[in-house]
């Protein structure tokens, strides 16, 4: 999870935090390990620079380097036996407050954002389709889809509790909520036998798109879906 907030010169900064260890409080990663090579032996110095070297504030970053976030899961261990200890209890250099105005995307800010559309087997007809089987081929009389791809921009992205803004030239703004898959490392043209070795987990979140305005622009939708907050209210995601 993403913390934003304001620091020391009261500037933005974004941190590296995980819900869920310390009651009604956010676990700073970073500071945390930090905290951990000290209490081992380490000099301040050398454990922040070790610190920065090991574990990202970037979620992507820390990805690409670190894939199956081994160090993140050490510290987290750690940090949860620390926490039952009540040794983290009032800990202001480990912890932040977990207010909703302050949590980011729990994703970070990745390169690049896919958005798939008609990803399924048949186009859902009736209400009936979200509880039955899918059939291998779509009903009679409905035709065969294929995929469709666009990407979004990074700012449209959001924390879990932030407002969806409406563009001012829009006035049809339709909501669904969608699985995103978050990927690891790179993968070019993988195989059905590796393509989930690429996979860290999945997150919730809702997307929005402006039908009205990809009606403007000859029916393309990355404009329509990539406006600010449209890829919002993004939640906890898990591996």
């Amino acid at each position: 999870m993403r913390a934003v907030r304001p620091d020391t010169e009261l500037t933005l900064t974004s941190r590296l935090c995980l819900p869920g260890v310390v009651p009604d409080r956010l676990l700073d990663v970073q500071a945390t390990y930090a905290r951990q090579l000290v209490q081992g032996g380490a000099r301040r110095e050398d454990a922040l620079a070790r610190t920065q070297a090991e574990i990202s504030g970037r979620l992507p970053t820390l990805l690409q380097v670190d894939p199956r976030l081994t160090v993140l899961r050490r510290v987290l261990d750690r940090a949860l036996t620390s926490a039952d200890s009540g040794e983290l209890d009032g800990d202001e250099g480990c912890t932040w407050s977990c207010e909703e105005a302050l949590l980011g995307p729990p994703v970070g800010r990745p390169h690049t954002i896919w958005g798939m559309m008609a990803n399924y087997p048949q186009r859902r007809h009736d209400a009936a389709s979200s509880v039955s089987p899918a059939p291998a081929s779509p009903p009679e009389g409905y035709p065969r889809r294929n995929a469709q791809g666009c990407l979004k921009a990074p700012s449209s992205l959001a924390g879990p509790h932030d407002n969806l803004i409406y563009p001012n030239l829009s006035r049809q703004v339709d909501p669904e909520m969608e699985l995103g898959v978050v990927i690891r490392s790179r993968a070019r043209n993988p195989g059905l036998d590796s393509a989930m070795k690429a996979v860290a987990g999945y997150v919730g979140f809702c997307d929005a798109g402006a039908r009205d305005v990809s009606a403007l622009d000859n029916n393309r939708i990355d404009r329509a879906k990539g406006f600010d907050t449209f890829r919002g209210r993004a939640n906890r995601w898990g591996g």
